[in-house]
């Protein structure tokens, strides 16, 4: 039987990783611990906004009819999934950031924008605006899915499991759900450092990607089995 491997990202990426770990010869085992929903949003003039940042491909997806208003203005999306969302939401100028908000408005300031709409989840982390003005605003939030039950009945009971973790919150929620007792038949693959860390004690190993992508994932993966 090929080796079982949980899966807590939330959907769409919860069923590309499972692809992929079939690809790999893996048994993906799908128990997201969060789904995205969208949030009602006021968009402001047009007029009053002469770029977009988006810090996440869902900001793209759930944001609804209230994105066509900004389909003219450039788009600076974190990463390659998020500009591929925009793109698909409509947006025909999408330039890729640096990962994350921190990162990618000084590349918004350095061509000359200063008015940004940003777009993202209602967790929005604090960062340096280089003197933009930015309205922030929430357009999805993330809801906790699963139990420490329904987690309990996903693992096989026969044998040990790895399980890919993608987010520091996902870890933080992992540690809730299943008890330092109840670990130790888990491998963790966490993809950073961070994560690793939110995952706390306990865990038969844990590793964490050596850059944070899924492809570091997987390949840990790989030298763990």
């Amino acid at each position: 039987m090929a080796d079982p491997v949980l899966v807590f990202r939330p959907e769409p990426g919860n069923g590309r990783t499972a692809e992929a770990l079939r690809e790999l010869g893996f048994t993906p085992i799908l128990y997201p611990l969060y789904a995205a929903e969208a949030l009602a949003w006021t968009p402001p003039a047009p007029a009053e906004i002469d770029a977009i940042l988006l810090t996440s491909a869902n900001a793209a997806r759930l944001g609804g009819p209230g994105l066509s208003r900004f389909a003219h203005l450039p788009v600076f999306a974190v990463g390659e999934a998020t500009a591929k969302a925009a793109g698909e939401a409509g947006f025909r100028i999408v330039r890729t950031g640096g990962g994350d908000a921190a990162s990618t408005v000084p590349l918004i300031a350095a061509a000359g924008h200063a008015r940004v709409l940003h777009l993202g989840g209602e967790d929005m982390r604090d960062y340096d605006p280089h003197g933009l003005t930015i309205a922030r605003l929430p357009d999805y939030r993330m809801a906790a899915r699963g139990d420490a039950a329904g987690l309990a009945r996903a693992l096989p009971r026969d044998r040990g499991v790895y399980g890919l973790v993608h987010s520091p919150r996902a870890g933080e929620r992992l540690a809730s759900l299943l008890g330092v007792g109840e670990r130790d038949r888990m491998s963790i693959v966490a993809i950073s450092e961070a994560t690793s860390d939110a995952c706390g004690a306990g865990w038969r190993e844990r590793i964490f990607a050596g850059t944070p992508t899924e492809a570091a994932m997987l390949a840990g993966l790989q030298m763990l089995v």
